[in-house]
């Protein structure tokens, strides 16, 4: 950053925050399609909880699309989710830096590790979600909203009906749930930058 661009920043904390936010939403649009071309086998990976509980339970791991759209739309969130947990480096600077404008004031290069931390505390949450976390919700999920159907996996309409219902929900839930561990991981981080904003802002006035 030039010494003129951190003039006009010191002045206006919300200089450039527009861009920020531009190139987050560019990230973003890039990293989906990136996903949307590879979808399938990021939708197999996804998958892996829901099968290992329908196996367990001796059902045939599968999914059922009542709709000609319905492929598109899978593909669509799939993508939507991969792309937003590939881009988050570049959305969550633009979002921190939106929320802690004061930030801008921080000496060169010290907010760098706050972005680093962020990016890693959130794959890092995200995995430990989807391995320890996320298969015993879903398999208690399982349990208690098909667990009549389960306890058929020899009968053709229960299992059309899982294949058409409990995988593609089961599907949502996986997604979620998996960003929401690492959404919850950016605590630490919110809280550092809130005392250093603070902090910066305090000398700042005198």
């Amino acid at each position: 950053m030039t010494g003129a661009a951190s003039d006009a920043l010191a002045r206006n904390p919300r200089a450039g925050s527009g861009r920020r936010l531009s190139m987050a939403v560019l990230a973003f649009g890039i990293a989906t399609v990136v996903c949307f071309m590879v979808w399938s086998p990021l939708m197999d990976v996804l998958l892996r909880p829901v099968c290992a509980a329908l196996t367990e339970a001796g059902a045939e791991c599968g999914m059922i699309l009542l709709r000609l759209s319905d492929g598109f739309w899978l593909a669509a969130r799939v993508a939507l989710f991969g792309g937003f947990v590939l881009a988050f480096p570049v959305i969550a600077h633009g979002l921190w830096r939106l929320l802690f404008p004061s930030a801008d004031r921080i000496v060169n290069g010290a907010f760098r590790p706050y972005l680093a931390a962020s990016a890693l505390l959130f794959w890092g949450g995200a995995a430990l979600g989807f391995v320890f976390a996320v298969p015993p919700l879903i398999d208690a999920a399982q349990t208690a909203l098909y667990g009549g159907l389960l306890a058929q996996p020899d009968d053709m309409a229960a299992l059309l009906t899982l294949q058409a219902v409990a995988v593609p929900a089961s599907l949502n839930w996986t997604m979620v749930l998996t960003l929401a561990f690492g959404l919850a991981a950016q605590l630490p981080v919110l809280w550092a930058l809130m005392c250093r904003a603070r902090h910066a802002e305090t000398t700042g006035q005198r």
